[in-house]
């Protein structure tokens, strides 16, 4: 599958941002947000008609020309010494490829997880710094595959779906009109700190990463939920045990990666299970649903290790609960 760049430009927003929005305040939990780019590619099967390709292309624009009007901190640059981003409407950087391929062959799982990767556009071969890039990536079939990558400091999983769902509703025959607008309120809630202690580390330039693609269906899920269900003797781990489907099958992974650091040794290793957790909605605090940013939090489940001698997925799956039953119990204290 060959992906060839044949445009590259920089949408701004529609209506500029006025004077009293020119600076974006971030919030305490911006810093500690990994220093990346987040990637997402959404797909969308062909419509049956080619010539449809170059409408599609200049609706796909236009529209993200209107919503940077209201998600204009998108359209700055940030100023990292400053904790703030400039809102000064240099855009996000835009591209369109051609595909020498077909949208099935990804769809159906036949390519290797990184031969999706020029899908998506690499900030390093920019030469500026947005904090958002599109790639349009047009496939010999029609289909489309929108490659995106959004600067983790700036949002959250969440926040950057809400922006998908914004740009789609858009796009569409709704229009900007039906739209929920956003509130860039958290640091306000969060007012960002004179001394940011040290947040992750960046990667290294070169550093190795592979990438698996693992893939649960429905029957093996429910098989999984049966076997975490099944595995809880008492009563209070069968009322606490109605795992969800990212339980189950974390639980799942975990118990596997506890399995393989016990080679060499001759009990299990004790370990810990670092995963995020969305705090929209689950705070004491008066933060509306459609605040923008990150609001999330890091939350650790533990395995003991130690005489263990035997993993029941249930238990991992009762450790990942108790982590975000007990964080969500300290977030709604006053």
């Amino acid at each position: 599958m060959k992906v060839q760049i044949v445009t590259r430009k920089l949408i701004k927003p529609a209506t500029p941002t006025p004077p009293h929005l020119k600076s974006y305040k971030i919030s305490s939990i911006d810093p500690f947000a990994p220093p990346t780019y987040v990637p997402f590619i959404l797909y969308y099967h062909a419509n049956g008609d080619k010539n449809e390709i170059d409408e599609r292309s200049k609706c796909l624009e236009k529209s993200l020309s209107k919503i940077l009007s209201l998600y204009y901190p998108l359209a700055g640059r940030h100023i990292k010494d400053k904790q703030l981003v400039d809102c000064n409407d240099k855009g996000v950087e835009y591209l369109e490829a051609q595909v020498s391929g077909k949208l099935a062959q990804i769809l159906q799982g036949e390519l290797k997880p990184e031969l999706l990767n020029p899908l998506v556009p690499n900030a390093m071969q920019s030469t500026i710094t947005p904090l958002v890039l599109v790639q349009v990536n047009m496939f010999d079939c029609s289909g489309l595959a929108i490659g995106l990558i959004f600067a983790h400091f700036i949002a959250d999983g969440i926040s950057a779906i809400s922006f998908f769902n914004t740009w789609a509703t858009t796009c569409k025959a709704e229009g900007i009109s039906e739209v929920v607008h956003q509130r860039f309120d958290l640091g306000s809630f969060f007012p960002p700190r004179e001394k940011v202690m040290p947040g992750v580390p960046p990667m290294k330039q070169g550093d190795l990463i592979i990438s698996q693609r693992f893939v649960f269906n429905s029957v093996a899920i429910s098989s999984l939920k049966a076997i975490a269900k099944g595995g809880a003797c008492d009563s209070e781990s069968l009322t606490k045990c109605q795992p969800s489907q990212v339980m189950v099958v974390i639980a799942l992974i975990w118990k596997a990666l506890i399995a393989t650091a016990k080679a060499g040794h001759e009990n299990f290793r004790a370990s810990i299970l670092c995963h995020s957790l969305n705090l929209q909605g689950k705070m004491a605090l008066p933060i509306s649903d459609n605040s923008f940013g990150n609001l999330y939090m890091v939350v650790n489940a533990r395995f003991g290790g130690d005489n263990e001698s035997k993993i029941e997925l249930h238990e991992l799956v009762d450790a990942f609960h108790d982590s975000i039953r007990n964080a969500l119990h300290d977030c709604k204290k006053p």
